[in-house]
């Protein structure tokens, strides 16, 4: 998988993904994503438009980068998804929370559920 930094706006910082997320990943991804945070930047997307597949451990690196974005009170979201990866995320009850056009309206129940999903991750 390539990781590849795309245009930064005063709006958001694109980050574009390149191959699926499958095991085992050793992926660039959370070092991009966490150098931009420690830049300073509040508002990261993530396009998946090249994203073909993906796994629990792709989802559970969703859930991470996620996880560390709101802990710094930043917006992770995700962007054109295949039909593979959004169905997979709807599956596990992550793509309306993580996409883009799911909103905060339901932050705080998804923020409950990406906890407990990290914990199973983890496990």
């Amino acid at each position: 998988m390539t990781v590849v930094l795309g245009p930064c706006s005063d709006r958001f910082c694109t980050v574009y993904i390149d191959g699926p997320l499958l095991a085992p990943l050793k992926s660039e991804l959370p070092a991009r994503v966490r150098a931009l945070l420690r830049s300073g930047e509040r508002r990261i997307v993530l396009d998946m438009s090249r994203v073909s597949l993906i796994d629990a451990e792709g989802v559970g690196e969703l859930v991470r980068l996620y996880n560390i974005a709101s802990a710094l009170d930043a917006s992770f979201r995700i962007v054109h998804t295949t039909r593979w990866v959004r169905e997979t995320l709807a599956r596990v009850g992550l793509f309306e929370l993580l996409s883009a056009d799911g909103g905060d309206a339901k932050c705080s129940i998804g923020r409950k559920r990406l906890r407990r999903l990290a914990g199973a991750v983890a496990l």
